[in-house]
């Protein structure tokens, strides 16, 4: 775990107690004796570094030594996502967000499983725990839409990932990509896809992959 998100960052002597407590001792078995990083996501770019004075069964008591500011540079990658099943959703988070992606966007398009409810309080905790443990300091953003349509009134350079005969290359300079689910673009989304004028492309790969290594693999090659 690279650093401890905590709305006390700051504070000295800090008192870690509750959830942070029991994440970081219990879950994360951290050491009394290794120093504890510690950001406040209201000022993320801040990095407090804390060791523990005491350590009881509910709570550490914490010193401040070193307070620095730390930068990051973000990625302008955006990702619409037409949605599979939740499982494979929270599956793939945390690896979107150690990719870099900005934002995105889960989209109910017609090949979708249905009316999938989404949990955005779930999600954000997916993606806090994977901020913290790869050392991202602002997580990505999420949003939930009810059409293709959606995204693409919200988002521009678009690029769609469909079977076709261009590949989508590490030169292509998109800021966003829209991906099907597991079926791909209905017949009227490709129709909606075409009258915008949104570019197509297609991954190397020989086989029929499944949503979530499209989505993996069509991001890699666009940062």
């Amino acid at each position: 775990m690279q650093f401890l998100f905590c709305d006390k960052g700051g504070q000295d002597p800090l008192i870690l107690e509750g959830e942070p407590f029991n994440y970081l001792f219990k879950v994360r078995r951290h050491r009394k004796e290794r120093p504890i990083n510690i950001r406040d996501s209201r000022e993320p770019e801040t990095l407090y570094t804390y060791e523990i004075e005491s350590l009881n069964r509910r709570e550490a008591k914490l010193k401040l030594i070193e307070k620095r500011e730390t930068p990051e540079d973000m990625e302008n990658i955006s990702v619409g996502w037409c949605l599979p099943s939740i499982k494979t959703v929270e599956k793939t988070l945390p690896m979107l967000n150690e990719l870099g992606v900005k934002k995105l966007y889960l989209i109910q398009c017609d090949f979708s499983q249905g009316n999938i409810k989404v949990d955005l309080e779930r999600l954000e905790t997916i993606l806090k725990n994977s901020s913290m443990q790869s050392g991202r300091i602002y997580q990505m953003e999420i949003e939930v839409l009810d059409s293709l349509d959606s995204f693409l009134e919200k988002e521009s350079d678009i690029v769609s990932l469909d079977f076709v005969d261009e590949v989508l290359s590490s030169n292509d300079s998109f800021n966003s990509i829209v991906i099907g689910a597991e079926g791909g673009f209905s017949e009227d989304e490709r129709d909606l896809i075409k009258e915008r004028s949104i570019a197509s492309r297609r991954l190397p790969s020989k086989h029929i992959l499944k949503s979530e290594t499209a989505v993996i693999s069509a991001v890699s090659r666009l940062l």
